[in-house]
């Protein structure tokens, strides 16, 4: 079997609503940036299959929620001011990275 290579990358998508197909159509997408929909301005809402960051003024902010401040925000609706907005969305899927060893030390000081 051959190996498939896939560069890692996060991209600009349209909005939030996007993120289940962008992510399914780039294979190496890990980090999507969805911009703020100008038709709703008091909420925002988070797909599942994602960590969100979300940002108020610029600045991240946790979410409080029930077990207490949580980095990242759970999937769902959200209220929120216009300047409130998801960040980052990453996905949770799991993704295998190989990377190559070179020049690794053993512990008897022996470069493999």
């Amino acid at each position: 079997m051959e190996a498939v290579r896939i560069s890692l990358r996060q991209s600009p998508i349209k909005s939030t609503a996007d993120a289940t197909k962008e992510f399914g159509e780039n294979p190496g997408l890990i980090v999507a940036r969805p911009s703020r929909s100008c038709m709703n301005p008091v909420f925002f809402t988070v797909p599942e299959g994602f960590y969100a960051l979300v940002s108020n003024f610029g600045r991240i902010v946790d979410y409080d929620g029930p077990n207490g401040p949580q980095d990242t925000w759970p999937a769902g609706f959200h209220w929120g001011h216009p300047l409130k907005k998801v960040l980052y969305l990453v996905t949770k899927q799991a993704i295998v990275f190989d990377a190559p060893c070179r020049g690794v030390l053993t512990k008897h000081n022996v470069s493999i």
